[in-house]
């Protein structure tokens, strides 16, 4: 192995490793290097499934959603699991599997009741194909 390293450097949610061979850092996170592969930083990693099909498991992350309709926060009713084909990784097929969040508004008054949480980065609504598989 030739080229000086250097010590770890950076908070634990982003692990950065200096080599002289690289003109930059290296992402050594397995989280982070799937956030910036997939191309979403708002989702979390849960996990991965390889065989024929490789999937990748995510989750939205988890924050406050508002009503569209009329303001309130939104409470969790259950989560819902999307699989989207993806762009196809290291040669084999590949699928995303979003689990996000279905939500009902606080007011009793709303007329919104619930929907599950869009998010156009991910993929569009009622899409089979993330939003990069359909570029």
């Amino acid at each position: 192995m030739t080229g000086s390293t250097k010590k770890w450097q950076g908070s634990t949610s982003l692990r950065l490793f200096y080599d002289s061979r690289w003109s930059s850092p290296v992402i050594t996170d397995p989280t982070r290097a799937l956030a910036w592969m997939v191309g979403l930083d708002d989702v979390t990693f849960l996990g991965l499934e390889s065989g024929e099909v490789t999937t990748v498991h995510v989750e939205s992350v988890r924050r406050p959603i508002d009503c569209s309709s009329c303001g309130s926060v939104a409470q969790l009713k259950h989560w819902a699991t999307v699989v989207l084909v993806d762009l196809p990784s290291y040669g084999r097929p590949a699928r995303l599997a979003w689990r996000k969040r279905r939500v009902e508004c606080t007011d009793a008054d709303c007329t919104a009741k619930s929907w599950t949480e869009e998010d156009d980065r991910v993929a569009s609504d009622r899409q089979l194909l993330t939003t990069r598989a359909a570029r």
